[in-house]
């Protein structure tokens, strides 16, 4: 009983120790993640990871932290042995119990933290989402991201290690995903990057191709 006892509580440590490693990398890359508290006034879904909110001048972001309870498990891709996800909105929000337009359904905010855990879910199902992937919701999927396509990118912050990666997913319109996959991915950032639209999520923009 005691060396099992002794056994849970080194796992138990070292998760912990891993799960703030983790945190330090996404608010290096994200900036401080609000309290979990904040979130307790958004409404739940039900197959939710747990997402965290990173409000910066002039955008948001929203970040996973779950994906690996211990180093080595969980979501990996063709870079990075253990991956976390993010999502970025080029918009300025505030989070209080004022902030009652953020939570409606069709809101940017709701619509960022419904993909993100569409996609966490995904990847936790044993899908593999390596740098460059993109994907395309299939259009019966459901209403509110059936046939939208998305790719996904490291943020420049994580590329140091490759134990530990912190993968962009990026909303794009279905011209930019076939143009990714016939020319090749570095080139889609490229034209994202020239038009200010990188790495963020606004359904509302143009296509770059």
């Amino acid at each position: 009983m005691e060396s099992n006892m002794f056994g849970f509580g080194y796992k138990k440590k070292k998760a912990e120790l891993w799960r703030k490693q983790k945190g330090n990398l996404i608010e290096k890359c994200l900036g401080p993640a609000l309290d979990d508290a904040v979130l307790y006034i958004i409404p739940p879904v039900d197959f939710a990871p747990g997402l965290y909110v990173h409000l910066n001048d002039g955008y948001f972001a929203l970040s996973t932290l779950d994906m690996s309870e211990l180093p080595g498990k969980g979501a990996s891709n063709n870079r990075y042995d253990n991956i976390e996800f993010c999502m970025m909105a080029k918009e300025k929000i505030t989070l209080d119990e004022t902030a009652t337009p953020i939570l409606k359904e069709e809101s940017s905010f709701m619509l960022m933290r419904y993909i993100t855990t569409a996609i966490a879910d995904y990847a936790a199902s044993g899908a593999t989402l390596n740098v460059g992937d993109t994907i395309e919701f299939p259009k019966d999927y459901d209403e509110t991201i059936g046939g939208k396509c998305f790719f996904f990118w490291p943020h420049q912050g994580s590329s140091v290690d490759a134990s530990l990666g912190l993968m962009m997913i990026i909303e794009i319109h279905s011209s930019e995903m076939e143009f990714a996959r016939s020319e090749g991915p570095s080139k889609l950032v490229d034209k994202l990057k020239n038009s200010k639209a990188f790495p963020f999520s606004y359904p509302e923009r143009l296509s770059v191709i």
